[in-house]
């Protein structure tokens, strides 16, 4: 008996990946829908003590508080806004792990669906710096930078971040 293919691997085999382009300063986030929980806007923050500079904050979403990251903080790049009109954008963890199902990305403008078909990446550069880059690869998109992020690696340095409680 043949096991069902998750849909991320079907989007492959059919030649297409549907996700979310995320703005940033720099270059933009490429998100398969798949890890897509939803697209929002954090209203309350909660402060937290002793945490990386990348997570913002934490935030309530459906009654769970989760951590609010700038990944442009987490590149090493400078501040990210935060407001009423920031756009957040939920990730579903990959482990399963219930101290963390979820993380916030902040957003510098309102994300938008995207496909990505065979060809449309003009290059992929493995990124390979170590243990603690949440960036799979960095590549281009009609001409444009953008970033494939690992989410993966992103939940491992929260949860060793130790601001989960």
């Amino acid at each position: 008996m043949r096991e069902q293919m998750p849909e991320t691997e079907k989007e492959l085999v059919q030649g297409a990946v549907r996700g979310l382009i995320v703005p940033l300063r720099r270059a933009s986030l490429l998100i398969p829908n798949t890890v897509v929980a939803e697209v929002t806007t954090a209203k309350q923050y909660i402060p937290v003590s002793m945490i990386p500079e990348w997570v913002v904050a934490m935030f309530e979403w459906r009654g769970r508080s989760i951590p609010l990251v700038s990944f442009e903080r987490l590149l090493g790049g400078g501040s990210s806004p935060t407001g009423e009109q920031t756009k957040t954008v939920i990730l579903n963890t990959l482990n399963r792990d219930q101290a963390l199902p979820f993380i916030g990305l902040i957003a510098q403008g309102v994300p938008r669906p995207f496909t990505v078909k065979d060809g449309m990446l003009d290059s992929i550069e493995k990124e390979g710096d170590g243990d603690n880059s949440a960036v799979l690869c960095h590549t281009t998109i009609r001409g444009e930078p953008a970033i494939i992020p690992d989410v993966d690696m992103l939940e491992k340095m929260i949860l060793s971040a130790g601001i989960l409680k």
